[in-house]
């Protein structure tokens, strides 16, 4: 997933947890991810999105894409991070 979106020009890393790794997103400031937040809200309305999950480093935010989640933003699997692998 993180190849593919590197190659359309997004910027991604990889975030490792016990047992897993998975892609985010880099979203921008926290105007560009309340927009990017809409969007998911919109596109994937069936159940309704309560939550977006996502991590917040210095004003940066990068939103979960993990593939065990039914959508962009899901629950995280584990959010004890033991290392974020930027690419």
């Amino acid at each position: 997933m993180a190849s593919c979106l590197q190659s359309i020009g997004a910027r991604c890393r990889i975030v490792l947890i016990k047992g897993h790794a998975y892609p985010e997103l880099y979203c921008g400031s926290k105007e560009d991810f309340e927009i990017m937040k809409q969007a998911i809200i919109t596109l994937f309305p069936h159940p309704p999105v309560k939550e977006i999950y996502y991590h917040e480093m210095k004003g940066e935010y990068w939103i979960n894409l993990d593939y065990t989640a039914r959508r962009p933003g899901g629950p995280y699997m584990n959010d004890k991070v033991y290392a974020l692998i930027e690419l």
